[in-house]
């Protein structure tokens, strides 16, 4: 009697603790799931605002977004490229097909031809500071813009982030998704500038060439439709 009264004792308390300890806080794998997403999550609001709260940017900002975007990528995020890059173009409408930065002596691929050529790498750094003041000297003038500097301002800001291609890749999708916050800084709305890959890449090859019409009219398109609504 005595003994099954010590083992009872002595069970009830490991039980508890067994339960307790590796039953009831065991995580499922649902909380696993949500961690990550949470973790990636928190990633992506970290870099929600490129520019601050009175619209400018910063390099140091620019390369911290990049890092926190393609952390997962297989080429260097968050550092500007080591290398002298040329951008390739599609001769043709193709769908799916290759658009993107390519090192010089492998680009020998006759279905592509050469579009714009970006700063050397050694310039890469004093060219996008000076393009940060250039934003950050206009944008505190908002006020006094009209929609057409505005949209002059966002355009001229794009093509010299374009010409300058300051990473190894992802530069088309930082600055498609800057241009979203400068747009929406400027006008006061949340403005969405997603274009057609293909037509966005050839606006911005004419423009590093010196003709911003086609990427202003693509820009301006997209804040129009926005204020119709």
């Amino acid at each position: 009697m005595i003994g099954s009264i010590v083992v009872t004792s002595i069970a009830i308390p490991l039980i508890k603790f067994i339960y307790t300890k590796y039953i009831e806080n065991k995580p499922s794998v649902f909380f696993d799931e949500f961690d990550k997403a949470f973790i990636d999550l928190n990633d992506q609001l970290a870099i929600a605002n490129i520019l601050d709260s009175k619209g400018k940017v910063s390099s140091k900002k620019i390369c911290y977004a990049h890092e926190v975007i393609f952390q997962k990528e297989a080429f260097k995020s968050g550092v500007y490229r080591e290398s002298d890059v040329e951008i390739l173009m599609p001769q043709a409408q193709i769908e799916n097909d290759f658009i993107g930065t390519v090192i010089p002596e492998i680009s020998q691929i006759s279905k592509y031809i050469k579009g714009s050529k970006p700063l050397y790498k050694k310039e890469i750094s004093v060219a996008l500071e000076r393009t940060c003041r250039m934003w950050n000297r206009w944008v505190k003038k908002k006020n006094r813009l009209s929609d057409k500097s505005k949209i002059d301002l966002a355009s001229r800001f794009q093509t010299y982030f374009m010409i300058i291609h300051p990473f190894e890749d992802g530069n088309g999708r930082l600055g498609r998704r800057l241009l979203n916050e400068q747009l929406s800084f400027l006008f006061d709305a949340h403005i969405d500038f997603n274009p057609d890959q293909q037509e966005f890449y050839s606006a911005v090859n004419k423009a590093s060439e010196g003709d911003e019409s086609e990427l202003r009219k693509l820009i301006s398109s997209v804040v129009e439709s926005k204020e119709e609504k």
